[in-house]
């Protein structure tokens, strides 16, 4: 159950997962427990906030801004909150899977804990002692990358790494490098996200309708893209993209290629099945993902309050 799959033969390099060496069980248990506790919260907070703008202002974030919150009607505010729900989104998306990949790694370290405290220490089912080295978070500070190339390669979670590689990079690589191993490298790269744009495509389809405009398609096909200047922006000019200018690029290219993906996940309905915050339960509030707890499930959860 460790998203990174640090023990199979499929891991991804250490230059890829942000792995602390040397960590002391007895410290790193409480780390994971409170880094998955700050998850959960700051999910919480992008559901309260996404539900209010979607449902309340009907996606319209100067509505919400304006109207609703009552900020004065900046052009400096009313230039980049088309952009809000974007940014809004990305952290659910990243909230979402941090504390999805703390939740298993709680439930395999403590089923590792009870089954080294109920099996003989001569049973061969006995797991061997934690090794907090399996488990690093499941970004690596993607934040704080400056280009394209180290956020979607080092700094977003690894999770479709081996399938994205395996299924899209390396049969592209193979049939374009006939053509020099910088047009296999670019394919490649295109091939990778193709795979994830469809992936992402797919669970629009399975949710709601097929999106005529592919916006999905395009945000990481638009990725790949950038990515690809970057290349040629390094082999024309001798230097990486990198810097505070290359974190502006990184950030308004993802944003801006985000946004019309957003938009059609919102036009589709997302959000509205979600309760507004004041008409959470306890449930809601505590149990990890509780706004999206469907009515059914709620009345069982409550059934055994």
């Amino acid at each position: 159950m460790n998203p990174r799959g640090l023990i199979c033969v499929w891991a991804p390099p250490e230059n890829v997962v942000p792995i602390q060496k040397n960590l002391n069980p007895k410290y790193f248990v409480p780390n994971l427990l409170l880094r998955t506790a700050v998850m959960h919260f700051w999910f919480q907070f992008v559901c309260a906030l996404g539900v209010e703008v979607v449902v309340n202002s009907n996606g319209d974030f100067d509505h919400f801004l304006f109207e609703r919150i009552g900020l004065p009607p900046l052009r400096i505010i009313k230039l980049v909150s088309p952009f809000y729900m974007t940014v809004l989104l990305g952290g659910g998306a990243y909230s979402g899977f941090a504390l999805a990949g703390g939740l298993f790694n709680i439930l395999e370290i403590s089923i590792i804990s009870l089954l080294r405290v109920i099996l003989p220490k001569n049973n061969s089912f006995r797991p061997d002692p934690l090794n907090p080295y399996n488990y690093p978070p499941l970004f690596n500070t993607p934040w704080l990358r400056t280009s394209l190339t180290e956020f979607w390669g080092k700094g977003w979670q690894a999770v479709f790494r081996h399938h994205f590689l395996f299924c899209g990079a390396q049969p592209m690589y193979k049939i374009f490098h006939i053509f020099g191993p910088t047009i296999g490298k670019l394919a490649a790269v295109m091939g990778a996200m193709g795979l994830s744009a469809a992936m992402h495509e797919f669970c629009l389809v399975a949710v709601s309708e097929i999106d005529p405009t592919f916006s999905s398609s395009r945000m990481f096909l638009g990725q790949g893209v950038g990515i690809a200047l970057e290349a040629i922006f390094k082999l024309v000019t001798g230097h990486k993209v990198s810097g505070p200018l290359g974190w502006i690029w990184t950030f308004a290219f993802i944003i801006f290629n985000g946004r019309p993906m957003v938009d059609a996940w919102i036009q589709r309905g997302l959000g509205r099945g979600v309760l507004p915050i004041q008409e959470w339960g306890l449930i809601q509030h505590l149990v990890p993902f509780g706004p999206l707890i469907t009515d059914e499930v709620y009345a069982w959860l409550m059934s055994w309050v």
